[in-house]
């Protein structure tokens, strides 16, 4: 199985990366190794997180961030559809 990003979901990476260096380049570089390793563990647990809100999707919070997978599964690609951020204490 092989993982493959949405154009959509690579700016959102690139961007939510860039913004965070703006401020604190060493926790930008952690957090992206963070996504990246997870990735990895797509082909391993197909199943990870929980069922989307859209058919055949699902959501799985990256740990130790604020990010979330949107993932979408075929027999042989698994498609990250972009990510999103927990709004955790939110005004």
């Amino acid at each position: 199985m092989k993982v493959a990003w949405s154009t959509v979901a690579l700016r959102d990476f690139e961007e939510a990366t860039d913004c965070i260096a703006m401020d604190k380049p060493v926790v930008a570089q952690q957090v992206a190794q963070r996504i990246l390793e997870a990735t990895g563990k797509l082909c391993d647990y197909p199943y990870i997180g929980h069922p989307g809100d859209d058919e055949g999707t699902r959501e799985w919070l990256v740990r130790r961030t604020p990010y979330c997978w949107f993932t979408r599964s075929s027999a042989t690609l698994f498609s990250y559809c972009g990510s999103g951020t927990r709004a955790v204490g939110a005004k």
